[in-house]
């Protein structure tokens, strides 16, 4: 590195002797001169001292001027000198951030050697042929993804991609899948503090999963696409941004109790051979239950629905019950099948209605609501034998005018 100090010329002890020397000289040959040229003459003596006083008065002149010539360069001497120090700091002080920024350089570069040291054996663990090993790989996994938060995502994935890929094929393997299922589920509730992993993803397409519990959870995509979930499985009181179960396949009874999805949330083609429960659910965005086979008991009691529904062509082969539901956009139930009673006691239609093509065995349409404020191009086809007809007070939470829907016998003519 060049030195790009600044060069100032100083003042040597030698030069100011010889300044000193030359202004004594300088004095004394002016004090000779004055003598010679006015010494003479009737008053000679007076000259004499006249002459001797002004060249007294020249060297003192003379004196003082050096003095002051000298505190000069004092002063500049003594300005470099701190314009030194200055800039020597500077330097310092560049060179202290250059090793600070160097050494974070290092640790950083030594962070990432091990970190992908220790994810690459947590991996290849996972691959072992050993049920204890691939478990001890995903407590790896666990610590590393714990401590970097950067690599959460990831892990998690790796965690994923292992239930996705590798079927249970004896005790062992069960148990260590249901170890990875614990791991995500341990570090997607709130509840947990610190170990609580946001903004997480989950994308378990495919996968064959045993009583998963998930309630209380919370993540941000959550993918459970033509996965089969066998055992009692639980999403009460579960947050997520979006969810699909599209050709799930659930083997026992499940409980989506108070599930809150803000965005979309898809049961299309989902097949329950058990009651499928969704009391005090919200989903705010649209939702799709399209083609749903629901071998047991249907409840969807209090459900609030915020965007547009469809229950097209679904199967309900024992009770489904829509008691107080909340349809706040269109609801559709066009060619559904209810092979028992289907309850839609004070349920409220805020907007579209369509029940072409239902089949009922017995409908209970009692206090049922919609909302008589809208477009008059808006479609509603309700149960046959049932007509809007009648004013009542708009339910809690909800705007505008509404109406009761009564049977064909109550209805006004």
């Amino acid at each position: 590195m060049s030195d790009d100090r600044p060069r100032y010329r100083v003042l040597s002890q030698r030069s100011i002797t010889i300044a000193g020397v030359l202004l004594v000289l300088v004095g004394v040959g002016l004090a000779m001169l004055l003598v010679w040229a006015y010494g003479g003459g009737t008053d000679a003596e007076r000259n004499k001292l006249d002459a001797i006083r002004t060249a007294g008065t020249i060297v003192v002149g003379a004196g003082g001027a050096g003095a002051l010539w000298l505190a000069a360069r004092r002063q500049r001497t003594t300005e470099i000198s701190l314009k030194q120090k200055e800039h020597d700091q500077s330097q310092a002080d560049r060179t202290h951030e250059l090793n600070e920024l160097t050494a974070t350089n290092n640790r950083a570069d030594a962070v990432e050697r091990l970190v992908t040291e220790l994810y690459g054996k947590a991996v290849e663990q996972l691959g072992s042929d050993k049920a204890a090993v691939r478990m001890g790989g995903m407590f790896a996994l666990e610590r590393l993804a714990q401590n970097i938060e950067d690599q959460r995502q990831t892990i998690v994935n790796v965690l994923c991609a292992y239930l996705r890929m590798r079927p249970p094929d004896d005790e062992l393997e069960a148990q260590v899948r249901t170890t990875a299922q614990t791991i995500l589920t341990k570090h997607l509730r709130p509840e947990t503090g610190r170990y609580f992993w946001a903004d997480t993803d989950l994308d378990l397409s495919g996968a064959r999963l045993a009583e998963l519990d998930l309630g209380g959870c919370r993540a941000r995509h959550a993918v459970f696409r033509g996965c089969q979930l066998q055992g009692r499985t639980t999403f009460r009181q579960a947050a997520f941004t979006d969810i699909s179960f599209d050709d799930a396949l659930i083997d026992d009874d499940v409980w989506f109790d108070e599930l809150a999805v803000d965005g979309e949330s898809s049961w299309r083609g989902a097949r329950f051979a058990g009651a499928a429960t969704f009391d005090g659910a919200v989903l705010r965005g649209r939702a799709r239950f399209d083609r749903v086979d629901c071998a047991g008991q249907a409840v969807f009691v209090g459900v609030e629905f915020g965007g547009d529904v469809s229950f097209d062509g679904a199967v309900f082969h024992r009770e489904s019950r829509f008691q107080r539901a909340v349809f706040r956009r269109m609801a559709s139930f066009d060619g559904v099948g209810f092979a028992q009673q289907a309850r839609f006691t004070g349920a409220c239609f805020a907007g579209e209605v369509a029940f072409d093509g239902t089949r009922f065995t017995e409908v209970r349409f009692d206090e049922v609501m919609a909302r008589t404020d809208v477009p008059a191009d808006t479609t509603r086809t309700w149960p046959p034998g049932f007509a809007l007809n009648g004013d009542c007070p708009a339910p809690p939470g909800c705007e505008g005018t509404w109406g009761t829907v009564v049977s064909g016998k109550r209805a006004a003519p």
